[in-house]
């Protein structure tokens, strides 16, 4: 049995893949723009949870870290009014779609000697992860598929620290 992918992310669906795919390049646009630029990933990824700090390299003359847009779920959209009436004798359900935005980078880690890495390094990464606080915030507010659309924030965190790598996500639930 042969299994077909999609070829485009329209093929994907209609709605989803394109605004996936739209907010990728807003995202990798946006970062890169402002000097913050990933270097092994900045993609849409699969999967039920966050994807992996496994592609957090910190030597990359591009940039470092990753970065990546996922759908995380559908839910029903709970305002008055119909789903829109029925296409192809085929009933039609009216869901808000949640999906996530992220970056992962490297942060300083303890020597060679255990010792922790100095304040000021730490305070770098900090100031640097709450930069990609902001970009992030913007790359998703001034995207054009969202342009019209009802977006609403549902959480903008700190990822956990693993290994060398840590974060900043967003999601956000969106009609588009």
């Amino acid at each position: 049995m042969t299994i077909a992918f999609p070829a485009t992310p329209a093929e994907a669906d209609p709605v989803l893949g394109p605004l996936l795919n739209q907010l990728q390049v807003c995202v990798c646009f946006v970062l890169s723009e402002a000097g913050r630029g990933v270097c092994t990933a900045c993609s849409i990824v699969p999967g039920d949870v966050r994807p992996p700090a496994d592609r957090c390299d910190c030597s990359c003359a591009r940039g470092q870290g990753q970065a990546w847009v996922r759908w995380v779920r559908d839910q029903p959209y709970l305002a008055g009014g119909t789903a829109g009436g029925q296409k192809r004798n085929c009933q039609q359900f009216r869901t808000t779609k949640v999906i996530e935005v992220g970056v992962y980078r490297c942060v300083s880690s303890p020597g060679e000697q255990g010792e922790p890495p100095p304040v000021e390094v730490r305070e770098r990464d900090a100031l640097g992860l709450i930069m990609d606080r902001r970009l992030i915030r913007q790359a998703v507010a001034c995207c054009p598929v969202l342009r019209g659309k009802r977006v609403e924030l549902m959480s903008l965190e700190p990822t956990p620290l693993r290994g060398n790598c840590a974060g900043v996500v967003m999601q956000f639930s969106t009609d588009a």
